[in-house]
């Protein structure tokens, strides 16, 4: 349903109001100069204008009404994205649909690689895809199944928990790899060979090696399976923090904030949102 102009019908009115009492004052006047009977075949007449006018006015405003109503979707838009771009894509998908109601957009969440397996292995149509790697798109898809590519916003690694958190108080910039590498802590990560989310995982704690200058970083943080929860995406990690089956995750900041999650920055020398550090990134990682 198209949005009520409140603005207009606001317009209509007054401009009702206004005839009104224009009409009012003019039948007053006429009062005082015609006869009883002109008066009355006078009425009649004003009466049969008003009446026609307000016939053909509603007449106009319910096929103005109608047509807006009856807007038949002639279009659709397919789109593929990110687990991790659900809640920003979900306000976009609503907001263009108002703005364009001939058009149908369906949207799909998954993992940044499987969407590509849908695309390439299975033949999926997909319009527009939003990655969290953009180098997935120009190393995969261009140019067989894409034209272009371009960044639309930036990210940051942090460490995602909640109020039930073990050591939710005590963790910090300082502190936060020795309170994960904890044998009670529980840690859960996404998928590195499915979801972009999880290989950076893999490249912050390769990171933090260099950075803290300890060698033995991957195998405190990483080494202990029993404690390391793995699901396909990001997005699946949230529900075992709900559940308080996890205590952390290393996830993007944009979905610790859009699902209101207590979070730890890092560093920008490990937390891959720094484009001047691309190159210690790319070294050290």
């Amino acid at each position: 349903m198209p949005p009520l102009n409140f603005s207009c019908a606001q317009e209509i009115l007054t401009k009702n109001a206004n005839t009104k009492k224009s009409l009012s004052f003019f039948i007053t006047l006429s009062f005082n100069f015609f006869t009883k009977v002109h008066f009355f075949c006078f009425m009649i007449n004003v009466l049969k204008i008003f009446i026609l006018f307000f016939l053909t006015f509603s007449i106009l405003m319910y096929c103005d009404d109608y047509g807006h109503h009856k807007q038949t979707i002639t279009d659709t838009l397919y789109i593929m994205h990110a687990g991790s771009f659900s809640v920003p894509m979900q306000i976009i998908k609503d907001s263009f649909e108002r703005q364009y109601p001939f058009i149908k957009v369906y949207a799909e969440a998954c993992g940044s690689k499987q969407c590509i397996r849908n695309i390439i292995d299975l033949n999926r149509k997909c319009d527009v895809f939003i990655s969290a790697d953009k180098k997935l798109i120009d190393s995969l898809l261009i140019p067989k199944y894409a034209d272009t590519s371009f960044v639309l916003m930036s990210n940051e690694m942090v460490i995602a928990f909640n109020e039930h958190s073990r050591y939710a108080s005590l963790i910090t910039e300082k502190n936060w790899y020795s309170i994960l590498s904890r044998n009670d802590v529980r840690l859960a990560v996404s998928d590195p060979a499915a979801d972009p989310c999880g290989a950076r995982l893999l490249s912050v704690v390769a990171l933090s090696k260099d950075y803290y200058k300890n060698p033995l970083f991957y195998e405190q943080l990483l080494g202990s399976h029993k404690k390391i929860i793995i699901r396909p995406k990001e997005i699946d990690i949230l529900s075992l923090l709900d559940l308080n089956e996890v205590d952390y995750t290393i996830i993007y900041k944009s979905v610790a904030t859009n699902h209101h999650l207590k979070y730890l920055s890092l560093p920008d020398s490990i937390n891959l949102s720094n484009f001047e550090l691309a190159n210690w990134y790319r070294k050290h990682s």
